[in-house]
């Protein structure tokens, strides 16, 4: 037993302790299995229950879903690949972690920040104090409670891939290319590929630092093995998501991150091969805004603050507005908080919506001392991608910086939010903060007054300059302030109200980050243990983050399970659509925007959607036709019904005469040059009687002179394959379905048992010529990537189950020689 008692006081008892820390603040879901409200978890609740009721009932993957924007692969929605080693690995630590509400996504971040810093041996209640500040800073609690979970969850392995990088570049040591190899995997595997890519781009900088010292030290040829050992690591960790990856990829180029439109219009204003420059600096954080890491409210706070004991007089004037209007005080005051925090507080930047990225005011402290207590490699590297993408997240606010790296960075205009970025500095906070502390308890007395002395210093100075001295030295004032003032508000009291607030936000960072200071500070005097400051400052960092990050997410966000499900529950209009028979229609909700709602897919096939990475095509049809009504194209997607509104506001389902049904044949073959004319042909076009087609197109359309009408009925539906009976003369035929290549032939066509061709027609939708007679054509979809890719996965998991296994064997002769 007395073997295991380090194990245990060293590794164990830590991990229960942050697991602890993790069932009391989310204690409803670990204690009564509810569920947070999260908004976009809903949303992709929604939008997943085709996959989710296909997969439980046949025990296979969908790989298409009908359920938004008329059908689109499911491989950025939810697909399950098999062969995979690191859904296993995954699975375990849900476990642990706890599953309602996915709470094993916060324990994630602590583990990873805590066995980051052991790794590289940093003190085990440090390192329990490093874990919990990283996953516990606003960053990660604004994004779990938006149900953003995928980004924080592949954040988890930030720390761990860069403890196996230094272990590689400082230690030299072969076994931490096992571990990159596995920590890398579990962060591809997560599938939030931004936050895998910052990854890839933070490691790159602190590759390039190492590769500096290693020249300067003339001892580049080691440096070359030890890129080799990470070379092989990065190979080893996509072996296993290769099916993924690759499905990602094909997907890509049909979508709106990868493919570019071939509309003249959208191609001015597309980056090659990827998203605007505009479109993807959206939600760029304001330059000030990053104050708001160490000062919570420096740009205004968010919806989520509390701003009813702030003492302003803007506040108070809109309680007394909406009292006026009829609400009692418990309703005024929630409004105006919401008020106040969406609009009238924030004055700059557009990524806070409910809150600030807070990363902590003691943690910021021990930031600056690490500065002083931590040199050399470590320190140019921790700087240097500090710098970076801190002006990364500032997007379109540092324009020709982000300009720059959007042209020359491969995959950098697949992505947007570059307020995402940011999540680089809040592991550099707390991770360097930690580090340096282990490393400054052993310094000499001179040495550890000096950097301490350095450290106040920056740390006090930063809060005083940038929370009481900038809110009156600057202008505060914001972009919509001038219509604020057209309802009444004085730009004077708005202009004091922000300026409180940021001063009274920068007086409780300097109390938490000093209360810091002075625990190190009497241990440095001899007037307490080590232990008991350890316990000091663990308990300042827990106060200091809890109390910020209730605000964001409180007890009452979470319901019960009966309570969440009832918001699915469906209205008139969806059970009067309900009752249709027919398998396979679409429905128009005419009452919400085409490409922000996900509630219409829980019940029926929708017209629209919510996806970031939609198909471009279908983009371009949104764009050009479905936003103008043009109910032409309604009807050629088969919308047999309209939720519009009806009496007293409420939804109303109408039927659509029009609707095309799933396949019909047309009289007429319209060719167009190009797609320009093929979209401007869809204006005012009867889809019933003509079909649009690409020039392109022409050799396989043939002569339409003499073209006959026939009967077409889909007489099988499965989101992957579909299934029609065809009876009629010489006919061309146009489905009702998203024309879609992927890999080249994802889609694939049979009439009566053999492959055959179909084409793009109407700009989105599936033709087909058959000849006369009685026929059978189906449509399957078969894509490459993940049938191939899933056995390239189980060879990849092979490989480097082996190695594994046949590293940890030279291990273990090692330990025992």
């Amino acid at each position: 037993m007395k073997q295991w008692m380090p194990l245990l006081r060293t590794w164990i008892l830590p991990v229960a302790i942050l697991l602890g820390l993790n069932v009391t603040f989310l204690n409803p879901a670990y204690l009564s299995g509810d569920i947070l409200d999260q908004d976009d978890i809903k949303l992709g609740y929604a939008k997943s229950k085709e996959i989710r009721d296909y997969r439980e009932a046949t025990g296979e993957e969908p790989l298409w879903t009908n359920s938004m924007f008329s059908g689109m692969p499911t491989a950025q929605i939810s697909t399950k690949y098999g062969g995979n080693i690191f859904q296993y690995i995954t699975g375990a630590v849900k476990a642990i972690g706890g599953t309602t509400s996915s709470t094993y996504i916060i324990f994630y971040l602590m583990i990873g920040g805590f066995i980051g810093l052991r790794g590289l041996g940093v003190n085990h209640w440090l390192s329990t104090i490093g874990g919990f500040a990283y996953g516990y800073s606003g960053f990660f609690i604004i994004g779990y409670a938006a149900g953003h979970n995928a980004k924080v969850n592949t954040a988890a392995f930030i720390p761990l891939m860069i403890m196996a990088l230094l272990l590689i570049f400082e230690k030299k040591n072969w076994k931490a290319m096992i571990l990159m190899a596995i920590f890398a995997g579990l962060s591809i595997h997560r599938n939030h590929f931004q936050i895998t890519y910052y990854s890839g781009l933070f490691i790159g900088i602190v590759w390039l630092t190492y590769l500096i010292k290693y020249a300067r030290e003339k001892a580049l040829p080691e440096f070359a093995k030890l890129t080799s050992w990470l070379a092989v690591a990065a190979l080893l960790s996509i072996g296993p998501n290769l099916a993924n990856m690759w499905s990602t990829k094909v997907y890509t180029t049909e979508s709106m991150r990868g493919g570019i439109s071939e509309l003249t219009n959208k191609n001015q204003n597309q980056g090659e091969g990827g998203l605007s420059f505009d479109y993807a600096m959206a939600w760029s954080s304001g330059i000030y805004e990053s104050v708001a890491l160490v000062i919570p409210n420096a740009a205004g706070g968010g919806i989520m603050v509390d701003y009813s004991d702030m003492g302003t007089e803007t506040f108070d004037q809109l309680v007394r507005a909406f009292r006026q209007q009829g609400m009692n005080a418990s309703q005024a005051a929630e409004q105006a908080n919401q008020y106040m925090g969406a609009a009238l507080m924030k004055w700059t930047g557009e990524s806070m919506g409910n809150g600030a990225y807070y990363v902590g005011a003691g943690m910021f402290f021990l930031f600056c001392l690490a500065l002083f207590a931590v040199g050399g490699t470590i320190r140019n590297w921790v700087l240097a991608s500090g710098i970076v993408f801190l002006f990364m997240s500032w997007g379109a606010n540092f324009e020709s910086f982000n300009k720059l790296l959007f042209h020359a960075l491969p995959l950098y205009n697949k992505f947007r939010v570059p307020s995402m970025s940011m999540v680089v500095l809040f592991f550099l906070v707390p991770f360097y903060g930690i580090y340096g502390l282990n490393s400054w308890i052993v310094l000499d007395k001179p040495a550890r007054m000096k950097a301490f002395s350095c450290g106040v210093a920056i740390f006090t100075g930063f809060v005083v300059l940038f929370g009481l001295v900038a809110p009156y030295a600057m202008s505060l004032e914001g972009m919509r302030d001038a219509g604020f003032t057209q309802q009444g508000f004085s730009l004077d009291q708005l202009i004091s109200d922000r300026q409180g607030i940021i001063t009274s936000s920068a007086m409780r960072s300097l109390i938490f980050g000093l209360l810091t200071a002075a625990a190190l500070y009497v241990w440095h005097i001899g007037k307490l243990n080590q232990i008991a400051t350890i316990a000091v400052v663990g308990a300042i960092t827990l106060l200091d983050l809890y109390g910020f990050d209730r605000d964001q997410l409180e007890l009452d966000d979470f319901q019960a399970k009966r309570q969440w499900e009832q918001q699915y529950a469906p209205n008139a209009a969806n059970l009067a659509i309900l009752q249709d028979s027919d398998s396979h229609f679409r429905v128009w909700n005419s009452m919400t925007g085409l490409t922000n709602d996900s509630y219409t897919s829980y019940h029926h096939k929708s017209i629209g959607g919510y996806h970031g990475a939609k198909l471009q095509r279908y983009q371009d049809l949104i764009d050009n036709q479905l936003n103008k009504r043009n109910m032409a194209c309604f009807s050629m997607l088969n919308a047999k019904y309209v939720i519009a509104q009806g009496k007293k506001g409420k939804p109303q389902a109408q039927r659509n005469p029009n609707a095309c049904g799933n396949a019909w044949s047309v009289n007429n073959v319209t060719m167009v040059a190009n797609a320009d004319a093929e979209m401007a042909a869809l204006s005012g076009f009867n889809p019933k009687k003509t079909a649009v087609v690409d020039t392109r197109f022409s050799d396989y359309v043939g002569n339409t002179t003499s073209l006959d009408s026939a009967k077409v009925k889909l007489t099988s539906y499965d989101p992957k394959y579909m299934e029609y009976s065809f009876e009629g003369g010489n006919a061309f035929v146009v489905f009702s379905e998203i024309y879609y290549q992927g890999s080249g032939n994802d889609w694939q066509a049979y009439l009566d048992g053999k492959p055959v061709d179909h084409i793009r027609v109407n700009y989105t939708l599936r033709g087909m010529k058959v000849p006369a007679g009685k026929h059978e054509i189906v449509f399957e979809f078969k894509p490459k990537s993940f049938y191939a890719g899933q056995k390239l996965n189980m060879a990849g998991s092979g490989l480097l189950l082996l190695l594994v296994a046949y590293f940890g064997w030279l291990a273990y002769k090692e330990n025992k020689e």
